[in-house]
């Protein structure tokens, strides 16, 4: 029986086979596969990612001269980044795996790689603390150690510094990636220090028409909302006098009439005043009939 095969081989089985059924044939192979080292594992994820499955062919593009690498292909980092087994300590091995071929187009700053979903989908609440004078914490609990927050300081090319920065210096992903999912995931579930981080860049809350902006409203969250429509970064520009002043920089976002509207459905009152007072929003008809019909029994 395969399981009964010598781990090292059933290695080499799998790096051929490159089948995800494979470890759920039988307990010992799941095991087996699931306690392999990150080498093995980054040798899966790169083999996988280079593999077109449809055709069973690899994806690796022929080198232009006789004495060339062969290229890699240019989505081969958005793949990469998709695969669960990717840890951090797997990532580094994969990198260092592109060295091996023709890379130099990865390094492109317009081939922007895919921020995965993955890393936000399965993000959960952590138990709620007591409000600590920490910078590093938050009242439910978030902090900058939690999960994905390392994981994205790494590709975005901000270590912390207990981390390793990566051998290569690859394009930081897309943060509007999938209609600005990862902020709005953050948003959800009031992970400041990841709100912030992608906002910090490039994320941008009018994606999908504002919808993160909506999550924020319905939650009742005015802190948040003003993060997600205010910058705190300013310009410096020269002015007459020949010294340099400071220039706020515009929102990130027009607050729109039903952005007014959703405010004033959920009774969020301190967004409806800074929406009206400090954004001059004006409210449209409908708005303006649930305005009129607010308290009334």
């Amino acid at each position: 029986m395969l399981s009964l095969l010598p781990v090292e081989l059933l290695y080499e089985i799998q790096l051929y086979a490159l089948s995800s059924d494979l470890p759920l044939t039988c307990r010992r192979l799941y095991d087996v596969y699931k306690s392999a080292s990150n080498y093995f594992q980054a040798q899966y994820i790169f083999y996988h990612a280079l593999t077109d499955h449809r055709t069973n062919t690899c994806r690796l593009i022929p080198p232009s001269k006789p004495e060339g690498k062969p290229q890699l292909p240019s989505d081969v980092y958005s793949r990469v980044l998709r695969y669960p087994l990717c840890s951090l300590p797997v990532l580094h091995h994969i990198v260092n795996y592109f060295k091996n071929y023709s890379y130099d187009h990865l390094l492109i700053g317009t081939n922007t790689p895919e921020l995965p979903r993955r890393l936000f989908r399965n993000l959960q609440l952590p138990p709620k603390i007591l409000k600590s004078t920490s910078n590093t914490e938050d009242p439910f609990g978030w902090s900058v150690e939690h999960d994905p927050l390392p994981f994205l300081q790494v590709i975005y090319g901000e270590p912390p510094s207990s981390y390793q920065p990566l051998s290569l210096p690859l394009p930081p992903p897309n943060p509007n990636s999938h209609s600005g999912y990862a902020l709005t995931k953050a948003v959800q579930l009031s992970f400041v220090p990841l709100v912030s981080f992608l906002l910090s860049r490039g994320a941008l809350p009018s994606c999908k028409d504002g919808l993160t902006m909506m999550v924020a409203i319905r939650q009742k969250d005015l802190g948040m909302v003003k993060t997600l429509v205010e910058r705190t970064d300013y310009s410096s520009f020269a002015s007459g006098n020949g010294s340099t002043k400071r220039r706020r920089l515009p929102d990130r976002l027009t607050v729109t009439a039903p952005m007014l509207r959703m405010a004033v459905k959920v009774g969020a009152q301190d967004i409806i005043d800074y929406f009206m007072t400090e954004k001059r929003v004006i409210p449209d008809i409908k708005t303006l009939y649930l305005l009129q019909n607010a308290g009334k029994p």
